[in-house]
């Protein structure tokens, strides 16, 4: 058995002195007899826990703590000193004790009452004592808890230790002290749970659904610690009906990354969520997850809601290689949904191209106003050859979306002088009270074509004086590239 010395104990609290002082590094032999300093047995030092005033029967009990298991025959004597006057006398006798390998109730009473003494030395003796024992010390954790709050950092930190060593036990009292508005107290407490094992996550997981919202992330903080063993917890926060206890997990969730896997369901679920902050952290977090998230987000492009498809294109795309496999399989899709936002991500990351860009072209002229406005953006973004689709981009010109007309303006201006043949349809974009963008997205195409949009500069010279300011720059930009 370790045993604890206590020789500062007496020198911090000015209890030592006397003939009967004996140092704390003296040593015994196996019968127990001193064979350093005061020459005394075991059964004399027994002896003088009856002699002498308290402090003289302290510094016995200190000598025989020292000595440890082979002073068992003093434990009769030491348990008397329990219920003595003088503080010192019953922790020193106690400390004694628990170096025996006494646990009884008495003793650990006695310890807990000593949590309560006015000098920090010997509260703190009392509180190692306590992380000592551990579990066997568990009817003390109330105590513990009480001093978290304590003013002494030194027994703030102690309380925090010797909880942190009771296990389980102490976990209710110290998730119930994270909810504490005391700053030295919840800090604490979440320093004690930080400390702890898997076993702490059940004592957490009613916090992380909490609706206040310190104790909810100084819980969340904690259980991401965890890693995987933690996502049940974050599950169950998911469910709440407040938002910003769903948010409070979704972030959790994406700040596990790969360990949030089994979560891949419940993520593309939450794309759907009312509270635009929780769809987008489960975004990040599907993204974070990476290539398993995969052929879940390949499912979610043919979702019933609107953003859970954008925001699962989107994160395919972030995803980027590990995710082509899959896209380059779905462009074959039955379901238009899957099949066109699959192209747009695989034309986006450069890959499967030969296969994808038929499929975004054809889309240009689709019935589906939100497929036909991604395949225009996708194909703007992109910029892959379009120098044999010029007369789809003209019609796409041509369509009452002006994202659509926006992006098929800009994929003109991508392919430059080749897409003379669109100059017509350019020219007619070039209405004084069009959307704006439109507008000054059709002059930098114009401008791209060069000399050969000539026919189009009367209209444009009629711009010169527009109330808006990129419209007039763009005009002037235009001009300058045709002539």
């Amino acid at each position: 058995m370790a045993i604890v010395t206590w020789g500062l104990l007496f020198l911090a609290t000015g209890c030592g002195g006397g003939d009967e002082n004996v140092d704390a590094d003296a040593r015994y032999n196996i019968e127990g007899q001193v064979v350093a300093q005061g020459g005394r047995t075991i059964a004399e030092w027994i002896s003088k826990l009856d002699e002498g005033e308290a402090r003289d029967q302290a510094n016995a009990a200190k000598v025989l703590a020292n000595i440890g298991p082979n002073a068992k025959q003093a434990a009769p004597v030491l348990k008397k000193k329990l219920d003595a006057k003088d503080n010192d006398l019953r922790l020193q006798a106690a400390i004694a004790l628990v170096n025996l390998g006494d646990r009884s109730d008495e003793l650990i009473q006695t310890i807990t009452d000593a949590l309560q003494f006015e000098q920090t030395a010997r509260r703190v003796a009392a509180i190692d004592l306590l992380a000592r024992l551990g579990g066997e010390a568990k009817d003390a954790i109330p105590a513990l808890v009480t001093l978290l709050k304590d003013a002494s950092e030194t027994i703030r930190e102690k309380a925090v230790r010797a909880l942190g060593r009771m296990g389980p036990a102490a976990h209710p009292a110290l998730a119930k002290a994270l909810e504490d508005p005391d700053e030295k107290t919840h800090e604490a407490a979440g320093a004690a749970l930080a400390q702890a094992g898997p076993e702490v996550i059940p004592a957490l997981t009613k916090l992380a659904t909490s609706r206040d919202e310190g104790p909810r992330e100084r819980a969340g903080a904690i259980l991401v610690q965890h890693g995987r063993e933690a996502v049940p917890s974050f599950l169950e926060a998911l469910k709440s009906f407040d938002k910003k206890v769903r948010l409070t997990a979704v972030k959790s969730l994406h700040e596990l990354g790969a360990d949030a896997e089994p979560a891949i369901l419940q993520l593309i679920r939450a794309l759907k969520d009312t509270h635009t902050p929780v769809r987008s952290e489960a975004q990040a977090a599907l993204i974070e997850i990476g290539g398993p998230a995969v052929t879940a987000l390949i499912d979610s492009l043919d979702d019933s809601d609107p953003f859970a498809r954008k925001l699962s294109t989107d994160a395919l795309v972030q995803i980027g290689g590990p995710a082509t496999g899959e896209l380059a399989k779905a462009v074959q899709s039955r379901s238009e949904n899957v099949r066109v936002r699959s192209a747009a991500a695989l034309v986006i990351l450069k890959s499967s191209v030969e296969e994808a860009l038929p499929i975004l072209v054809d889309t240009l002229r689709s019935r589906n106003t939100e497929l036909c406005i991604l395949a225009s953006r996708a194909l703007a973004q992109a910029k892959p050859k379009l120098e044999g689709r010029i007369p789809d981009l003209v019609a796409a010109l041509g369509r009452p979306e002006n994202k659509v007309r926006l992006y098929a303006a800009r994929c003109i201006q991508n392919i430059g002088p080749a897409a003379k043949e669109a100059v017509p349809a350019l020219a007619k974009l070039l209405d004084e009270k069009g959307d704006v963008e439109v507008v000054v997205a059709a002059l930098r195409a114009l401008g791209a074509i060069g000399k050969h949009a000539k026919a189009a500069v009367s209209r444009i010279e009629k711009l010169a004086d527009h109330d808006e300011v990129r419209i007039v720059a763009a005009s002037d930009d235009a001009l300058k590239a045709i002539r």
